[in-house]
């Protein structure tokens, strides 16, 4: 297995892209379609970004971002680009993680703004909430009776 490191100097899409495209090249992976060799039509791709929570949390004293937190959503929307079109059109994505237990998996949606990929890569992409309880107040953390499920 190889490795290759690189740096995106911002979350611009084409920052990300070209930051990809160097990883790429590093890998000796084929620039028209870098994930061919690895998904293939008719796959089932899961991305499992780092969506911790919905928001900065405030007892991270040294940060002042949701970014440092979670998975910036250039990063998941490129992987997502990458991997529809090794699909060629067959085959499913599936984005999902599973956040803290008092996140707040709606207004998280809304801050990465990437539902749109649902309907756009060619394939059925879903965006899932893997916890199967959530806590919507931590006041409540171990009273097992007042968590809610996280799905639907």
């Amino acid at each position: 297995m190889s490795i290759a490191i690189t740096r995106a100097e911002s979350y611009d899409s084409g920052e990300v892209r070209r930051a990809f495209a160097r990883l790429f090249d590093l890998l000796g992976y084929d620039c028209e379609n870098p994930l061919g060799g690895i998904i293939k039509p008719g796959d089932k791709v899961f991305i499992k970004p780092n969506w911790v929570a919905h928001q900065y949390r405030k007892s991270c004293k040294c940060q002042d971002s949701v970014w440092c937190t979670i998975t910036h959503p250039e990063v998941i929307r490129a992987t997502a680009e990458f991997a529809a079109r090794a699909l060629q059109g067959k085959g499913r994505i599936r984005i999902g993680d599973n956040p803290s237990i008092d996140a707040d998996f709606d207004q998280l949606r809304a801050l990465v703004k990437l539902d749109d990929l649902t309907t756009s890569l060619g394939v059925p992409v879903e965006i899932l909430d893997l916890r199967p309880l959530r806590c919507v107040d931590l006041k409540d953390y171990g009273k097992k009776p007042r968590y809610s499920k996280s799905w639907k």
